[in-house]
């Protein structure tokens, strides 16, 4: 998927729920996922600081 490799790739793959809290894929069930996601941010380059967006 997109170039990465298997282990990066929910690590690179951020989500921001309702709240405005920003979450990686699969700290919850996908049902709420979901539910509750608002913006989805796939992060190419972890040392570019994009992390938290």
């Amino acid at each position: 998927m997109f170039g990465l490799r298997d282990s990066e790739k929910l690590s690179n793959v951020l989500y921001r729920d309702v709240n405005g809290i920003t979450k990686h894929i699969g700290e919850e069930l996908f049902s709420d996922f979901f539910k509750t996601a608002r913006r989805l941010t796939i992060v190419t380059d972890s040392s570019s600081g994009n992390v938290g967006i």
